[in-house]
């Protein structure tokens, strides 16, 4: 499931002194200042204004929303380093960028990088499991007694004592080195194979780790994503082919024709350039066509149903991860880093804590239960259309659709008990799961844009044209002005409750003074005929009147 992370644009006040130092002066001394979540991923601090001298900003740049100003100490500046906000939640307070400046304290303790995350914990475990590292088929570690640490929102590091380790093969990198505000600063390694090679960044250790991760000391930890480690006798091997897919449809005419554009073809060739010996693939729509056709003809009738050509490449998107496996890539996004990495996972897809999840990059191994899964059930959501057409594509075959199959997904393996139905077509087959429960098959979430974790910044986004139709642009509102549509509709609800309850009072206060003049009408109407019919009726029918008069005045 996706990590609850703070949402972006979270803060809150913390009761710490934290102060920052820039040229032998700390520039800022503040007890209370505020942890604010840019992303989800880790926060920043703020300041209020008053908590930097005037004088230190220099050199003023204007913006709309903030002003960036440089900072000037005794002579030294640091350029764009203050950034000021002039509206919204954080009207009048400043940010220093982290490594604009000499040093961070809270306190009296260093820190590095970022603030620690109040939401984030570092759990280090001994193990007995048994653990091999090899590089180009050499040994470099071997041990039964690793350490194993989890950090909430990461990889399982494994990290291996000293003496388990070949150090006759490493040599200390001293232009590498890297800072975690959980587990200090790391060394690294350069690995010297028999063969000459060196490989940089593969092993690092922390000399002097933090309190919370003193169980590391004396450890070295690799980087498993990119060596070969086998655990208990078992290889962990990539499972993701090297294929990068991307898709292209023609909408000519149909109200969404995109062209190639430079900047498009410089993002497709980032990733081809970075993935050397990768196979590429770029879909048009007829290939899309044949490949539907040929291998899962029971779903082109769903898929020519299609009122939107996103919709189309949606689902076609599920269906290459099914078949083929391998990465695929919006043709806005691009590649900062090699693959190579994310090929340890059985599948995965980008999550920027929003909510839904994000389909502009997947991954998977070919014929992932999490993709038959989901196209063999997709036809199931293609049987209702709402008005709008951003309701219609994000729960028929979009993010809301991906979001909602992958928690069923995730519920079903954690009960055990499901199966995969191919439920339309001929030759419906049914797949039981029953290796499911496996962890090694869970779905996994590369959290995209981590800025300040270098191992997970793999991507990149262009401005490209989108699909999003006339009422994107309302619901974006809706997005960006939650609150105020909360109040709204807070304010609306009341106000009909209000008129309500006024109208279903005044017909109740009309209805009881109705049936009050009813009885005083009928009671004058029978005190007007009684002296006229008196003389013309005999005993018998006077009784009957009477009757029929204390009746009329029962019912009234």
């Amino acid at each position: 499931m996706s990590i609850p992370f703070p949402k972006a644009g979270y803060s809150e006040d913390v009761w710490r002194r934290v102060r920052v130092l820039f040229n032998g002066q700390f520039i800022v001394d503040e007890n209370v200042p505020k942890l604010v979540w840019e992303h989800p991923y880790f926060p920043v601090y703020y300041f209020q204004f008053s908590a930097i001298k005037p004088e230190y900003l220099t050199n003023q740049q204007a913006g709309d929303d903030a002003d960036v100003y440089d900072l000037t100490v005794d002579g030294k500046t640091s350029s764009s380093a203050i950034k000021v906000i002039k509206q919204g939640d954080l009207k009048d307070h400043i940010k220093i960028e982290s490594d604009k400046v000499d040093a961070w304290f809270e306190e009296d303790e260093r820190i590095f990088g970022h603030p620690k995350d109040p939401y984030k914990r570092i759990i280090i475990l001994p193990s007995s499991k048994k653990v091999q590292i090899k590089i180009d088929g050499v040994e470099v570690a071997h041990t039964s007694r690793p350490k194993l640490l989890y950090e909430t929102g990461l990889p399982v590091r494994t990290y291996i004592p000293h003496t388990d380790v070949r150090l006759d093969l490493l040599e200390d990198d001293k232009e590498r080195t890297s800072h975690c505000p959980y587990k200090g600063e790391a060394s690294y390694y350069v690995v010297k194979l028999p063969s000459g090679d060196r490989k940089h960044g593969l092993a690092w250790w922390y000399k002097t780790p933090k309190f919370e991760s003193a169980g590391i000391e004396g450890h070295i930890a690799f980087y498993d994503e990119k060596v070969e480690v086998r655990v208990d006798d078992k290889t962990h091997e990539p499972v993701i082919p090297r294929k990068i897919h991307q898709i292209y449809h023609d909408w000519s005419g149909q109200g969404g024709n995109v062209p190639h554009t430079a900047q498009w073809m410089r993002l497709r060739d980032s990733c081809i350039n970075r993935n050397p010996g990768w196979e590429y693939k770029l879909w048009s729509s007829a290939e899309s066509r044949e490949f539907l056709q040929r291998e899962y003809s029971w779903f082109l009738p769903i898929y020519d149903s299609y009122r939107h050509p996103v919709q189309r490449v949606d689902a076609l998107k599920y269906f290459i991860m099914r078949h083929y496996g391998g990465i695929y890539v919006d043709m806005d996004n691009g590649c900062l880093e090699s693959l190579e990495p994310l090929r340890y996972y059985p599948a995965f897809t980008t999550d920027g804590g929003e909510g839904p999840l994000f389909i502009n990059i997947l991954g998977a191994a070919p014929h992932h239960p999490f993709y038959e899964y989901m196209t063999n059930n997709i036809w199931a959501y293609n049987l209702f259309y709402y008005p709008l057409p951003y309701l219609t594509v994000s729960y028929n075959s979009g993010r809301w659709f991906f979001t909602s199959m992958w928690e069923k997904y995730h519920d079903s393996v954690n009960r055990r008990t499901w199966n995969l139905v191919h439920s339309a077509g001929e030759g419906a087959d049914q797949i039981h799961a029953s290796g499911a429960n496996n962890k090694d098959q869970l779905y996994r979430v590369v959290m995209e844009n981590h800025r300040g974790a270098e191992p997970w910044v793999f991507w990149n986004e262009g401005a490209g044209l989108t699909w999003e139709d006339w009422d994107f642009s309302i619901f974006q509102w809706i997005g960006q002005n939650a609150t105020k549509v909360i109040r709204i509709a807070v304010a609306v609800t009341a106000t009909l409750s209000i008129i309500t309850s006024l109208v279903v009072w005044r017909c109740c206060c009309r209805g009881r003074k109705a049936k009050s003049n009813a009885t005083v009408g009928f009671k004058s109407v029978a005190a007007l005929l009684t002296p006229v019919l008196s003389p013309v009726l005999t005993p018998a029918k006077e009784k009957r009147v009477e009757f029929f008069i204390k009746k009329g005045h029962d019912m009234v």
